[in-house]
């Protein structure tokens, strides 16, 4: 498989690449040489009905596993029949899809987006996108579900999908100010240590990324949704090497005050950098540590990131 994108079967047992992120079927070697034959990634399938099987041939095994099962069926029928009585809606059971109660003095754009999303994200129905390759150089599907806009109104967790529709923002941004190829943004999903791979993997990855990197540009990695990397390409061999580093880290840091505000630190620190029109982002941006922001600093992104949001279900 390329990227977890394809299982070269059928119709595409004989291919080389993956027809959706054009990684190669088979192992690129130090060299940068393709290893053929050598698969990249090999998917193991483990029949599901034997292993079932061998579980129930205890029987103590067995008995343990229908008792648990029924009492978690049992569990579940005693909920619903307590918000029956209490005649509390069934899609309400997750506390975090409350849109009824908001905080106060939310951001214009935010409220607006809480409104609509109460009355038409309901029962599982999300906003779904897909993104253009000139994001994060493949296109990348994405949704936003009301669990998504619960979290931005009362400033809890960011999720992935929340902060790639963010970073579709600043690349419109950046495009408007004719600058998308001074900074790339990279999709964390294939940076993050859950659900990417291995780290040999993940740092593959990036490296088919950097290959068409160029001199100066500036790559935004938020490796997960509460701590951000910047790797810039160098213009020149780097003296008293023997081997030319073709990127180096960008060390400007930040400074959150608690895990849940973490998301939006990086949100906010990606804006300042998009909207820096100074050429030379790597001197201000590689070094600048220490940074902080104001409540209206953040509700300024979440009101961006709302309005945002608001332009795809007319698309």
């Amino acid at each position: 498989m390329g990227m977890n994108a394809l299982q070269y079967r059928g119709d595409h047992h004989e291919a080389e690449v993956c027809p959706t992120c054009t990684t190669s079927r088979y192992k690129i070697g130090k060299n940068g040489v393709v290893r053929d034959g050598v698969a990249a990634k090999v998917l193991w399938y483990f029949p599901i009905i034997p292993r079932f099987k061998r579980m129930f041939q205890s029987p103590t095994t067995a008995v343990l596993l229908s008792l648990r099962t029924w009492l978690l069926h049992m569990e579940q029928r005693l909920l619903l029949q307590q918000l029956k009585q209490r005649k509390i809606p069934i899609q309400r059971i997750q506390e975090n899809e409350d849109l009824d109660n908001l905080p106060p003095n939310l951001p214009k754009a935010l409220l607006d987006l809480c409104n609509w999303a109460n009355t038409f994200l309901k029962e599982g129905k999300t906003v779904n996108t897909v993104f253009q390759a000139d994001l994060f150089g493949h296109p990348k599907k994405a949704y936003i579900c009301r669990a998504d806009v619960y979290s931005i109104a009362h400033k809890k967790e960011v999720s992935n999908s929340a902060l790639f529709f963010y970073m579709s923002y600043l690349n419109k941004v950046l495009k408007q100010k004719k600058m998308e190829d001074m900074i790339q943004f990279v999709d964390s999903d294939k940076v993050s240590p859950i659900g990417s791979g291995t780290p040999t993997a993940r740092s593959r990855d990036l490296s088919v990324m950097y290959k068409n990197g160029k001199p100066g540009q500036i790559y935004l990695i938020p490796y997960n949704t509460g701590s951000i990397k910047m790797y810039t390409g160098l213009l020149r061999k780097q003296p008293g090497k023997k081997k030319a580093s073709p990127w180096k880290p960008l060390l400007g840091a930040l400074i959150q005050k608690d895990d849940v505000s973490c998301g939006y630190y990086v949100m906010r620190y990606m804006k300042e950098i998009v909207e820096d029109n100074n050429i030379d982002l790597d001197k201000k941006w590689g070094t600048r540590a220490g940074l902080t922001y104001t409540a209206e600093d953040i509700d300024e992104i979440r009101g961006e990131w709302a309005e945002h949001v608001l332009q795809f279900p007319d698309q």
